[in-house]
């Protein structure tokens, strides 16, 4: 989930058999958004970071990264994406992302 605040929407929305990602905390703003953007931050980060991960953790840890180095040269306060993974889905998690995989260019 792309937009300010987005981590409030973590605890309404959980269960066991979704994976929530957000692009900042409940009490933070998120960068990037733009008419002349393609992506924000987060999803640009997002899509590189699952591009070359084994698995949707490896790709959430590169993503921070990423964001983290982008808003320190920017000089913007920190966003701090979040990340809940229901217990359902985490068995589910290789095939989904090797069928994401399956569809980059």
């Amino acid at each position: 989930m792309s937009s300010c605040y987005s981590g409030g929407f973590i605890e309404p929305l959980q269960n066991p058999g979704r994976l929530i990602m957000t692009a900042s905390a409940s009490d933070k703003t998120s960068f990037g958004c733009s008419d002349e953007a393609e992506m924000t931050y987060f999803g640009q980060a997002l899509l590189e970071s699952l591009s070359m991960s084994q698995s949707f953790g490896e790709a959430f840890d590169k993503l921070k990264i990423k964001i983290s180095a982008r808003e320190t040269a920017e000089d913007i306060s920190t966003s701090d994406p979040q990340l809940f993974v229901g217990d359902a889905i985490s068995k589910r998690l290789p095939t989904i992302l090797g069928l994401f995989k399956r569809q980059l260019p």
